[in-house]
């Protein structure tokens, strides 16, 4: 994904969001990006699917990489078969 030093952009994952599940960001945010805001959005919104969308800033140019894993928050134990997502942001 390429975006604009300054300038907000969004990921977005589909969820299910009644079955406890959702994206968590694994590991630290790379410096140079800042965390904005995290949204779920309803199904009216998302056209019936449950969706949530991170925001972030790069404030640097850069290549950074984030991480997200589908995993209930309490559950302290990861499935190995947890499914991964991995974002690469090239900041200019």
């Amino acid at each position: 994904m390429h975006v604009k030093v300054g300038e907000p952009f969004a990921l977005v994952l589909e969820a299910q969001m009644g079955t406890g599940f959702q994206w968590i960001m694994e590991g630290e945010l790379p410096e140079g990006l800042v965390f904005l805001q995290k949204e779920q959005l309803t199904k009216e919104d998302a056209k019936n699917a449950d969706l949530q969308r991170f925001r972030y800033r790069a404030d640097e140019k850069g290549r950074f990489v984030l991480t997200f894993m589908y995993r209930r928050p309490w559950e302290k134990k990861i499935n190995p078969d947890t499914r991964k997502t991995v974002f690469i942001i090239l900041a200019e």
